[in-house]
């Protein structure tokens, strides 16, 4: 539903997308769900890493 009432994105596309993303990986084997962490981790990492910046320093203020 945030999806749909933020950006207008139908549920069911996104849910579509991910079976079809998750399929691969997983049909893949385990080969293919190791390769897809290597590239994934270091992302979610940043990603991380970068959210936790935005909210220190958007309450820099309150500390």
């Amino acid at each position: 539903r945030a999806l749909l009432a933020s950006y207008d994105i139908n549920p069911y596309v996104v849910t579509g997308a991910m079976a079809v993303l998750t399929a691969l990986v997983v049909l893949g084997g385990l080969r293919r769900i190791g390769r897809f962490s290597e590239r994934l981790v270091p992302l979610m990492t940043v990603a991380y890493i970068i959210g936790a910046l935005v909210v220190v320093i958007v309450n820099a203020g309150a500390l």
